[in-house]
């Protein structure tokens, strides 16, 4: 990994040649974080909150007409994780014809950039300049939480026949008869108009009991869950998203699993998040240090 906030690490960041001249397998390989090794920016430290401020993603998350939110979980730190682990599997792909090492150039900021998907492809459509929508889709209605007798629906009806179905159910068949919620354009047109009508209809019954039917009649839907709700729902005990493990001094740790499933080697989580340095020896013996050269890196300082 080379960059980040606290520098030091440029004097380990290897040349364009030295990296191509790793061929062997497991090498070849090096990662830029921050704002990437180019533009104006390269040289600032990258932070998560930065990056998602920078990237327009608070300009368009929260309530219209509300103040700039940031989500519940570092997206701008986790996405450049991940789009770093794709970035290095089309590395090593690319080494199998090439015999080549090369960077990974790697910035939060572009991978917030890039997670605008379609409401950057709707501002390049329209020069419009996008704003926060809460919970609710800019083109699509209705598709949001919609309030009930005691909470809130997520509810996504992402077609004129879902609409249909889901006004039948809700016992207000004339909404979609009307020619001003008959069709998905109509409905984006008088959103502020409809919703108020729907959260009237909703509020008869609590959110369990509308998410019950509705799924029953194949209307996307779900009640908006807590982390511990989520976490100890069916699907996902179904799914081993959680797992316990045993750590050296916390005892029982309970963790998120892993989202990829494979069929023919599935990943185990088979030991708890290390203490400092409880792995030294065995990554440095790896790497072909002796117990000797070990002893002598710990007397230094070098290591932990």
């Amino acid at each position: 990994m080379a960059g980040g906030g606290d520098g030091g690490v440029e004097a380990f960041v290897l040349g364009d040649a030295e990296l191509a001249a790793f061929d062997g397998l497991g090498h070849g390989g090096q990662c830029g974080v921050g704002y990437g090794q180019t533009g104006p920016w390269a040289a600032r430290p990258g932070y998560d909150a930065i990056a998602q401020a920078q990237s327009g993603m608070m300009s368009i998350t929260g309530e219209p007409g509300g103040p700039p939110m940031r989500p519940g979980v570092a997206t701008a730190d986790i996405g450049a994780g991940m789009w770093a682990a794709i970035g290095i599997l089309a590395a090593l792909h690319a080494r199998r014809s090439t015999a080549r090492g090369q960077h990974v150039d790697i910035s939060p900021l572009d991978g917030q950039l890039a997670w605008l998907t379609y409401v950057a492809g709707g501002y390049f459509t329209t020069d419009t300049v996008p704003g926060p929508h809460g919970s609710a889709h800019p083109t699509i209605v209705p598709y949001q939480a919609l309030s009930t007798a005691d909470g809130h629906l997520m509810v996504a009806a992402g077609n004129d026949k879902l609409w249909r179905t889901f006004a039948e159910l809700l016992g207000e068949r004339t909404l979609s008869d009307d020619p001003r919620f008959a069709t998905n354009p109509e409905r984006v047109r008088h959103r502020q108009e409809l919703i108020p009508l729907l959260e009237a209809a909703l509020a008869r019954r609590a959110s369990t009991e509308w998410a019950e039917a509705l799924d029953a009649a194949g209307v996307p839907c779900a009640p908006i869950s807590t982390v511990e709700q989520a976490l100890t729902s069916p699907q996902a005990v179904a799914r081993e998203m959680v797992s316990v493990l045993r750590h050296p001094t916390a005892g029982e740790l309970r963790t998120v699993g892993s989202p990829p499933k494979l069929s023919a080697s599935p990943v185990q989580i088979r030991t708890a998040p290390p203490l400092l340095g409880q792995h030294t020896d065995d990554v440095l013996a790896e790497t072909g240090y002796s117990v000797r050269e070990i002893e002598e890196l710990r007397a230094t300082g070098a290591v932990r």
